[in-house]
């Protein structure tokens, strides 16, 4: 086990030796030769998240800086899910965001990690307001989907500016509660006043089996759907 400075846990030693190797060649000047790059492209799918996080980044900046070429980070969204996050985060991170980037975002809004889903959500979401076709991809997520992909969906859908209340309230019903607080969250956000908006979170307010859902319910009705909305002036 090894300890790096700047590291607040140890490491083993494949995993320290990796992370050096990428601050060299991070400091380093000039294109990457065949072994550097390979190395940079390998750890991506790193078994350990902070090398695979470090690798992403790098590799992020050395697209920047063109010290590598693009094509071979983009072959890697045709490997293993880690490599392909690793490589679609590099490649959106150096403005280099197309369909390809995209579709590995969407599939990692179901992954393990919640940091990996958040991260996915923030190249999703802008381009979900721009294509109707994601959108709508979203919407068919946020009903069909792995619970995780079901809550993300909706939550990159609103982030985008979508406004449909029927497609939040249907999350209401959802079978998970994290999908249920991400409707919630969207319902309130849109601040969405019709009958049956309040209605359903009403619902959720007096009969969700888990407390905390409850209380979101709760919060949401008091704070952005019950009461008055401010008016265009901001005077009462």
């Amino acid at each position: 086990m090894t300890t790096i400075p700047g590291k607040s846990r140890e490491l083993h030693d494949d995993e320290a030796h990796l992370l050096a190797a990428l601050a060299a060649i991070d400091a380093a000047d000039g294109r990457l030769d065949a072994a550097q790059q390979t190395l940079v492209i390998e750890a991506l799918s790193h078994p350990a998240k902070p090398a695979r996080r470090e690798a992403a980044v790098l590799v992020a900046r050395l697209l920047q800086a063109k010290r590598i070429e693009a094509s071979p980070v983009a072959a890697q969204l045709e490997g293993q899910p880690a490599a392909r996050w690793g490589a679609a985060f590099a490649l959106a991170r150096a403005g280099l965001c197309d369909d390809r980037v995209v579709d590995a975002a969407v599939a990692a809004l179901g992954d393990s990690d919640g940091d990996v889903r958040w991260a996915a959500s923030s190249i999703v979401s802008p381009r979900a307001r721009v294509s109707e076709g994601l959108a709508r991809r979203l919407a068919g997520l946020s009903r069909t989907g792995a619970p995780a992909v079901r809550k993300m969906a909706l939550l990159c859908l609103c982030d985008s500016g979508c406004t449909d209340a029927a497609l939040f309230r249907h999350g209401l019903d959802d079978d998970d509660r994290y999908v249920r607080l991400a409707a919630l969250a969207c319902l309130g956000r849109i601040a969405d006043r019709s009958q049956e908006t309040i209605a359903g979170v009403e619902r959720i307010a007096s009969s969700d089996p888990y407390p905390n859902v409850r209380r979101a319910a709760c919060a949401i009705l008091e704070r952005r759907l019950t009461n008055p909305a401010p008016s265009s002036t901001g005077k009462e």
